[in-house]
């Protein structure tokens, strides 16, 4: 008897309740329940479709699928998706039937954001028989299809809003796209809302490739899209179309702006459509490439922004929408888009180029890097400073390994030199920014050995534009200091601390890369950097005196108050701010314009607070490491910072923060011993000895620049420097000796007391080279028995012998003498006078076998003088006489014999001037015997800055004493 039960079909029970048959809820839904999974359990081409007519009427009757119960919705709505299954591709309902079958399902689909509620599996069941049978095709013959496929996707798109199960995205995005797919008309909301999900920016998306959280209302667009590309192409075509039509329709008075609101909108899909589907535009593209030579600027502007964006918003996921992908496709469109560099429109023409940092950061091809390059070029030259700047921001923009290696050529480079000079300050600071950058990216390379990867360029030109950025770089950039603009040569200064000579804590880092720095720089830039390194001296010099009245300012704060040390205070702050103003005004005078400088400094004094200024004070003090400096200058910027820290001077004077920082950054660059602090000193002698001759060289001659203007930092290195100069013995560098006697001029309680050394400077004076007497006797000069030691050096050259073979050498033995200890030369004053005027200026020892090879020669260098003694000779006589004037002009006496002993030399000096450098005799019959003509020249050159050099110190030589022709003198050899 129960199998009897068991057998009967479940597909036979009531299920329609009526008044005289009511059926319980829980009834209801076990019946359905039983019809629901006998149904699933059918196969399709078995099935006999006459036997499920009875029970698919029974299951669309509203008063099933429309029950309040959710639970009947479900199973009715499971046993339907099979009846439409087993009948397929037919359904056994009328139309009206159809429609509100599908609505019942949607409202299913409502409920699928919650994975708790109880009947989620048949929901999903419903969703999963669907797709795999088609059924969606069904809804294209309703009278209702349009309203329908717009009810579907309104609710699977609201469902991805309470959040979509993962799971379920593949049979969803399935679903819409065959209902795309199938439905012959879809309906214009149903396109923009697909569009519209595919649109949302990609930043919201988090679907980017690190992250694993899916978008599901994306997931479906992008299926949709992709399974339909043709047809949605055209369904994007046409929404565009309409919603132009539309906005022209609301074109009034009040909104004159709605057509091209509209355009904008389209632009802005576009772009976005082309990063993630860009077959969806074949259609549009045309029209977007027409846009770019539209009459209206605006229209201009906006097709421009729009091909940019394109560019570079390819997607990195995907290989079909890349610029290399769109310029293969849309080779018109590229050209049109291109060509915005020469646009009648200096606003279209800004736009294009701030598009080329995105373009150039993707994946591109030579050819393409080449076509924008030419672009940019043409826009650094623009006549429109707007333009220009756009031009070099793009440049700034883009990190500096693609900009060597996509941007950097020598057009470019050439173009970015004039710009470093250009008036428009946000342009020329763009350009010094950029090329520093550059430079700094390069020298790092080459100071670690790698190599520099500029592109596809080959050997000759990959030189051409390595040597203009480590050289004519440096070269070009501190040469504008020559303009004397403030502004410019602030400008230099940060980029050359920042990004040129960038802090670094490896000595070996730093004086390296100074070393390769000084190494390619001409003479002009040469005197450029010195005077940066004067500049330091006597900005420390006045900053000093600054911070203690500074210190004395702060300090009279301390007094205990009551109302007779308030005047007092009051009396005292008073003075000392009048002398401050002296030193603000001249330290302010350096910064340019619009900084607020002078606010600033005086802000500094009235905060009052005693360690910041010790950290300045750390900043320019020469004694301390690099570390120190550095950390010094870190902690006063950073407290400066604070607004805290400046509240008091701030509410007195109108300064912030950023005024403060701004202007102490540049103050501690061109004051703080960076670049010659003590904690380089030993690895620059190291590279001083090095075999790289270049470098040899760059090393001395820094040694030599930092010992001339800060001698103080090598005062724990005066052994180094002595050690070094007794191992070369004879072979001493000149510019070593002329970096000890800096030294030992600043701290003569250093001088060597061993006689090695004494003996070598001895030997020097004796036998050396004339610069290298020169710089003994000073070094001598230094030491407290300076009188003993040119004693015995005079002993041994006086009387002077011309025939000598170190004559040249002992001349300048005398010459400095007079500089140092003048006095022990007053004995043999007349011997000395007598063999200079008889044997040397007014005779030509130039032995007339030579005097044919040498009368052609037009300049004899420096560097040469020793190959040339007569015209040495002359340089060193005549250097005698004048320092022997500035000896007599130093006399504190003005007796007769004091003028007499002055007369005779300034009248030499007169001769020699007036006669072109020439005091030989001769005659018309014997030319020969004349110096000649480039020893002339070169000597009266020297003859007048020394004649010069005497006058200017004279006390006792009046003008008229002077030599007529030297009152303008100004050049010197």
């Amino acid at each position: 008897m129960v199998r009897r039960v068991k057998s009967k079909s479940a597909l036979e029970a009531d299920i329609v309740p009526t008044l005289g048959a009511p059926i319980s809820t829980k009834e209801l839904i076990a019946r359905l329940l039983k019809i629901a999974d006998e149904l699933s359990a059918v196969d399709q081409e078995q099935a006999v479709l006459e036997n499920y007519r009875n029970v698919a009427k029974n299951l669309a009757n509203p008063k099933l699928i429309n029950h309040k119960n959710v639970g009947v919705q479900a199973f009715a709505a499971c046993a339907i998706s099979d009846i439409i299954r087993l009948y397929a591709p037919d359904a056994p309902f009328t139309p009206e039937e159809l429609a509100n079958i599908f609505k019942a399902f949607f409202a299913q689909f409502s409920c699928l954001w919650d994975e708790e509620n109880p009947y989620f599996l048949q929901q999903s069941y419903i969703l999963k028989r669907l797709v795999e049978v088609r059924s969606v095709v069904l809804i294209s013959d309703l009278p209702e299809s349009q309203k329908l496929v717009s009810m579907l996707f309104e609710t699977m798109y609201t469902l991805t809003t309470k959040g979509f199960p993962p799971k379920l995205e593949h049979l969803a995005s399935e679903l819409l796209a065959e209902t795309v797919s199938e439905i012959d008309y879809i309906p214009q909301d149903v396109v923009s809302l697909i569009i519209k999900r595919l649109t949302i920016p990609t930043e919201s998306l988090l679907m980017g490739g690190s992250s694993n959280i899916s978008n599901p209302a994306f997931v479906f667009s992008m299926a949709i899209c992709d399974a339909n590309a043709d047809k949605m192409a055209r369904l994007v075509a046409q929404l565009f179309s309409e919603m132009l039509d539309e906005s022209a329709k609301l074109t009034n008075e009040i909104d004159r702006r709605a057509p091209f609101k509209a355009l904008e909108k389209i632009h802005e899909s576009s772009i976005q459509i082309w990063a993630h589907v860009p077959d969806l535009l074949a259609s549009v593209m045309g029209l977007i490439s027409d846009e770019l030579n539209s009459d209206d600027e605006k229209v201009r502007e906006l097709a421009t922004r729009t091909i940019g964006k394109m560019l570079s918003s390819s997607s990195k996921s995907k290989s079909d929408n890349s610029a290399v992908t769109f310029v293969s496709y849309h080779r018109g469109t590229w050209m049109n888009w291109l060509s915005k560099s020469c646009d009648n429109s200096s606003a279209v023409r800004s736009l294009w180029t701030e598009q080329l940092p995105e373009i150039l950061s993707l994946e591109t091809t030579t050819e393409i890097s080449m076509e924008l390059c030419k672009g940019l070029s043409k826009c650094l030259m623009d006549s429109s400073e707007k333009v220009r700047f756009s031009a070099c921001a793009a440049i700034e923009i883009l990190p500096r390994f693609l900009t060597l290696k996509k941007v950097c050529n020598a057009s470019i480079l050439t173009i970015l030199f004039s710009l470093i000079r250009e008036r428009h300050t946000e342009t020329r600071n763009t350009a010094i920014s950029v090329l520093a950058d550059l430079n700094n990216n390069c020298m790092s390379s080459k100071i670690k050995g790698e190599i520099v990867d500029l592109g596809a360029k080959d050997s000759q030109e990959y030189d051409i534009v390595i040597r203009m950025i480590l050289e004519k770089i440096p070269n070009n950039l501190l040469q504008l200091n020559y303009i004397n603009d403030k502004s410019i040569t602030t400008a230099v200064d940060i980029v050359l601390f920042e990004k040129m000579l960038p802090f670094d804590d490896s000595a070996e880092t730093r004086v390296s890369r100074l070393c390769h720095f000084y190494l390619v720089l001409e003479d002009r830039s040469k005197l450029a950097f010195v005077a940066i390194v004067k500049r330091q001296k006597k900005n420390v010099e006045v900053l000093l005196k600054l911070l203690d009245l500074a210190e004395e300012f702060a300090s009279g704060s301390t007094l205990e108050h009551n109302e007779e040390n308030a005047i007092l205070q009051s009396e005292c702050e008073n003075r000392l701010f009048a002398q401050v103003q002296k030193i603000v005004n001249w330290l302010g005078s350096q910064f340019p314009d619009g900084l607020n400088s002078h606010d600033c400094i005086n802000a500094f004094i009235r905060i009052k607070n005693l360690r910041f200024i010790t950290l300045l004070k750390n900043c320019v003090n020469s004694q301390l490491d690099y570390k120190t400096v550095k950390h010094s200058a870190r902690e006063l910027l950073s407290k400066l910072s604070d607004p805290k820290s400046i509240r008091v001077a701030s509410e007195k004077a109108q300064v912030t923060t950023a005024d403060m920082v701004s202007n102490f950054k540049i103050l501690l660059y061109r004051s703080s011993t960076i670049l010659h602090n003590k904690s380089n000193i030993g690895e620059l002698i190291r590279l001083s000895q090095v075999d790289d001759s270049d470098i040899n060289s760059a090393a001395n001659e820094l040694i030599n620049i930092i010992t001339t203007y800060s001698p103080g930092v090598f005062k724990t290195h005066i052994s180094v420097l002595c050690t070094r100069l007794e191992s070369e013995g004879n072979n001493a560098q000149v510019s070593l000796l002329k970096s000890l006697y800096h030294v030992l001029k600043k701290f003569p309680e250093c001088f060597p007391v061993d006689d090695g050394f004494v003996s070598l400077m001895e030997l020097l004076a004796l036998q050396g080279s004339f610069l290298q007497a020169k710089y003994s006797v000073k070094i001598m000069g230094c030491s407290a028995s300076k009188e003993q030691l040119m004693a015995k050096v005079l002993s041994e050259i006086l009387p002077l012998n011309s025939d000598d073979s170190h004559f040249a050498t002992h001349l300048s033995v005398i010459a400095e003498t007079y500089l140092i200890h003048p006095l022990s030369l007053t004995p043999h004053s007349f011997g000395i006078n007598n063999v200079i005027i008889e044997e040397v200026l007014t005779k030509n020892r130039l032995p007339s076998s030579e005097f044919e090879s040498e009368k052609d020669l037009k300049w004899v260098e420096d560097a040469q003088l020793e190959n040339h003694q007569v015209l040495l000779e002359k340089i060193l006589s005549i250097r005698i006489i004048a320092n022997k004037l500035r000896f007599v002009a130093s006399s504190q006496t003005l007796d007769s014999a004091t003028l007499v002993a002055a007369e005779k030399p300034i009248g030499l000096l007169g001769n020699i001037i007036s006669n072109n450098g020439e005091i030989v005799k001769t005659s018309r019959d014997n030319e020969s015997t004349a110096t000649p003509h480039c020893y002339r020249t070169e000597a009266q050159i020297n003859f007048r800055f020394d004649a010069f050099e005497a006058c200017k110190t004279s006390t006792v030589l009046s003008a008229d004493k002077c030599p007529s022709d030297q009152k303008d003198v100004t050049t010197s050899h």
